[in-house]
């Protein structure tokens, strides 16, 4: 789909999963990178769809790029498909984001529209750009995290035939990262902690690195907003917010309601655990039930369960980035009890401490203090996120940093 206006100079945006709506981590940060992209090029945008909903919401898709085109994603496949790539030339991963069709497009797009520059927002997509890169296009990456760092945590402890798999595919994976570390132009992460990760395996980078921190929409995440009320008068809602089937978000529910939760609501007994996220797996709905808590599945508007919560909480254990589930609460005002692990990318405040907890004792007492009327330092939550986290104050330094590649 080409929509034709005078040009401003092209960009090609290569994503791995179609940027709208933007209501989970994969999507948000595209969604808003692009809306201002266009602002300021000719912007060309390329993925996947990864499901029966993104197929969907790709013809709602909002024209904020000249042109498009996404491409159903293969099958994740099987262990016969794993135990395949054994055999194969390339990763799993590379292969599970390689469509013939989608790279006829790219490669006519970059050859009709004089694309100065192509941008991937994952290391697979990356497969797309790498011959352009050493051709002289400028190529940059924008990436949540470091795949091969997020791959280590999957590490089989089992079986030879997984092991042999697993190492593999990093193997591939680490190949795949250095071979971008020379060619790339530059290499943004969300975290100063991922950018030490990739600067280690890869020092030859460390000059094309670079930090953009993940945003928030902050007049949309407003407290001052009319919701409707989703809870009942006489509970005290504490609740998760995140899509359900990334295995760290899954991890960090469960971990809360059985460690954590019990403990609160021995003290509180009408405190309520909700989980507020797409794609619950049955395991999960399976705990829910087990271990009394609700389960919500996909919501049209995560405001109103963030609103009428008495906190939310971030427990994650795995993944580097700035979480969107802590950025929203506190830019509503509302205190988020996380773990360490979650607080790692957050810019510090002097008050962010008083919000963390590692063990299930300790979770539990910053929750019961906060359901007990001790919240401390609320009144610096939203302007730290105004000053911090707003999308529009980030992408004047994203331009910075594009003026210079270019």
């Amino acid at each position: 789909m080409v929509n034709n206006n005078k040009s401003k100079g092209s960009v090609l945006f290569l994503c791995n999963r179609i940027p709208y709506p933007p209501h989970r981590g994969d999507k948000i940060r595209s969604y808003h990178m692009l809306r201002r992209l266009g602002d300021h090029f000719d912007v060309h945008v390329a993925g996947f769809l990864c499901d029966k909903n993104d197929e969907l919401d790709y013809k709602k898709m909002p024209s904020f790029c000249k042109s498009h085109h996404f491409v159903r994603q293969a099958s994740k496949g099987s262990i016969k498909a794993t135990a395949m790539n054994l055999f194969a030339k390339s990763s799993l991963t590379s292969n599970l984001f390689r469509h013939d069709d989608l790279e006829a497009w790219i490669e006519k797009t970059v050859a009709e529209q004089n694309v100065k520059c192509i941008i991937v927002n994952s290391l697979p997509m990356a497969q797309y750009a790498i011959q352009h890169a050493k051709n002289g296009v400028v190529c940059l990456a924008d990436f949540e995290r470091v795949e091969s760092d997020s791959w280590r945590q999957f590490e089989p402890t089992k079986g030879p035939l997984a092991k042999k798999a697993f190492q593999k595919e990093l193997e591939e994976i680490e190949q795949s990262e250095r071979e971008l570390a020379k060619h790339f132009k530059g290499i943004i992460f969300t975290s100063r902690l991922n950018a030490r990760i990739f600067t280690s395996s890869c020092p030859e980078a460390s000059d094309k690195v670079a930090t953009f921190v993940n945003g928030v929409e902050t007049e949309y995440f407003s407290p001052e907003r009319e919701l409707p009320k989703v809870f009942h008068k006489k509970e005290i809602p504490i609740v998760f917010c995140g899509a359900m089937d990334e295995y760290y978000n899954e991890e960090a529910v469960l971990w809360f309601a059985s460690e954590v939760l019990p403990l609160v609501k021995k003290k509180s007994p009408t405190a309520t655990f909700h989980v507020v996220g797409s794609c619950p797996s049955k395991k999960l709905l399976k705990a829910a039930e087990s271990l009394k808590f609700k389960v919500t599945g996909e919501v049209d508007d995560v405001r109103p369960y963030i609103k009428g919560a008495a906190l939310t909480v971030a427990p994650v254990k795995k993944g580097k980035a700035v979480h969107y589930k802590v950025l929203e609460s506190l830019a509503m005002g509302k205190p988020c009890v996380m773990t360490p692990h979650a607080m790692e990318g957050l810019i510090s405040a002097d008050w962010l401490p008083d919000l963390v907890a590692g063990s299930p004792s300790m979770f539990a007492d910053k929750c019961l203090g906060i359901i007990n009327g001790l919240v401390p330092f609320q009144e610096c939550f939203r302007p730290y996120i105004e000053k911090n986290y707003c999308w529009d104050k980030l992408f004047q330094r994203y331009q910075h940093l594009m003026k210079q590649i270019l």
